[in-house]
């Protein structure tokens, strides 16, 4: 009897054993299915989330751009450029407050081929442009030179960021007489994207960030910037005094990044989509976190529920044996 009760002891041990390794091999497994769904269900919907953004930017900066282009051919505009007179000026301030007012550009306004501005659609304002000296600006030199620019940086004057739309004016002979300037202020989008609590943010060619719904990020860089650039930035007063840092992320998994500087940190799907027209890319970033946490669980929980009925009705069948 005692050498019976030895063996069937045993066989328990071994029975006991056995489940539990099937029940933690069981949870390992199931939960990294789980992780590698549940981020692959993340990017989906983050690169979803970025190419809808995506369209609104395109939508909203083709609308913008047509404004230099159409201003440059207005016959009033450059009868001012060929002749300044006080009259021509208080014609196209109005013209331009209009404009601005229907357009929701941020300020609309002409240089002459010195860079001085002459009418602005906020000449009535404390912080009007009439009368400021833009030529170190590339928007005006550019423009100038290839017959169109836009440049992102601060104003010099009201220090809001915004991205700069210019046109070369050139008289009937052909002569440039100036530049239009459309400037585009992104407020509303910001305040849009941020709704959706997903962070978003847009940077040029070299990785610097000029639009974002979160605004510690601006003019941040996604890696080291070139010192080349770095000087033009200074010299062309585009960030004012940003300290042009890296953002504060840490890279994870392909596609997955983590906010260093969130206590606790947090997970995000990263995805992003091109902006041709301006070199621009845009980024979005989708919480990730709590729900790849929530599948890895409820995956265990069910393998191991799973592991449980199975090793019971296996010990139903072993005793019965017994």
């Amino acid at each position: 009897m005692p050498r019976f009760l030895d063996s069937a002891q045993g066989q328990w041990r071994v029975f006991a054993v056995f489940w539990l390794v099937i029940a933690v091999v069981a949870a390992m497994v199931a939960g990294e299915v789980a992780r590698r769904e549940a981020r692959a269900e993340a990017l989906r919907q983050a690169a979803t989330a970025t190419a809808l953004h995506a369209a609104v930017l395109r939508s909203e900066l083709e609308r913008h751009r047509s404004l230099p282009m159409v201003l440059a051919q207005d016959p009033d505009l450059q009868a001012l450029l060929a002749r300044p007179d006080a009259g021509s000026v208080d014609r196209l301030n109005r013209k331009f407050e209009g404009l601005a007012r229907e357009t929701r550009a941020a300020v609309i306004y002409v240089l002459d081929a010195r860079g001085l501005a002459l009418a602005a659609s906020n000449w009535n304002q404390p912080i009007s442009f009439v009368g400021s000296d833009y030529r170190f600006r590339p928007y005006f030199y550019e423009a100038m030179r290839d017959g169109q620019a836009s440049f992102f940086a601060l104003g010099t004057v009201s220090g809001r960021p915004g991205l700069y739309l210019s046109r070369r004016i050139a008289g009937a002979d052909g002569r440039p007489l100036g530049v239009i300037v459309a400037k585009v202020e992104f407020d509303a989008l910001e305040t849009e994207w941020r709704a959706s609590g997903e962070p978003t943010y847009v940077t040029d060619g070299d990785g610097v960030v000029l639009i974002t719904t979160v605004s510690d990020w601006r003019f941040h860089t996604t890696g080291a910037l070139r010192p080349d650039r770095r000087r033009r930035l200074a010299v062309d007063q585009t960030a004012g005094r940003a300290d042009l840092s890296a953002l504060p992320f840490e890279a994870l998994a392909p596609g997955l990044i983590r906010l260093s500087r969130n206590v606790p940190p947090d997970l995000y799907a990263r995805a992003s989509a091109p902006i041709p027209d301006l070199g621009w890319r845009l980024h979005l970033l989708s919480p990730a976190g709590a729900a790849i946490s929530r599948s890895i669980m409820v995956a265990r929980v069910v393998a191991l529920l799973s592991v449980a009925l199975l090793a019971g009705l296996t010990g139903i069948l072993l005793r019965r044996r017994q």
